[in-house]
């Protein structure tokens, strides 16, 4: 019996600690609406205090894409970075513009513009912030100076800080 007790124990355990070690990898779990704690400029004209948000994976690329609305509107495409996602453990996306979307807390996204790239060097500053969140009393609740603050402490661990 406690042969069985003991394998059983290890079995779920090796099943949380396999399950936790991929929590960096993308999935659809990503996908829905989200709110914004600012509101951002729509094509549609105006602002809109929420953003549709996908995962999809084309041609081998991994890609997270955000857009005011369904139709019509130009979206935002971010690349899915493997180094930094598995080092902090969240998927972490980025753009030619500049732009992280930084899975937080499994239905949020911190969306950054720091200083220097995310592994190249700590962050000091972020010149730009906002935060999607599947829920919307959290997304506004949410601050820039508290989006900066996680940000820059993810970029230590990063950095290995």
């Amino acid at each position: 019996m406690k042969w069985t007790i003991a394998s059983f124990c290890l079995i779920i355990c090796l099943l949380i600690q396999d399950a936790n070690a991929q929590s960096y990898i993308p999935s659809t779990g990503l996908d829905g609406k989200y709110y914004l704690m600012t509101p951002e400029r729509s094509p549609k004209g105006g602002t809109t205090q929420e953003m549709l948000v996908q995962y999809v994976e084309r041609n081998g690329q991994k890609m997270l894409v955000a857009a005011a609305c369904e139709d019509g509107c130009t979206p935002m495409v971010f690349s899915y970075q493997p180094a930094p996602s598995e080092s902090l453990g969240v998927p972490v996306f980025y753009n030619s513009f500049g732009y992280y979307m930084i899975s937080y807390e499994g239905d949020s996204f911190l969306s950054v513009i720091p200083d220097t790239q995310l592994g190249k060097d700590i962050w000091r500053s972020i010149r730009y912030s906002n935060f999607y969140s599947k829920d919307a009393e959290k997304s506004s609740v949410m601050t820039s100076d508290k989006i900066s603050e996680i940000a820059i402490a993810l970029s230590n661990q990063a950095m290995g800080k």
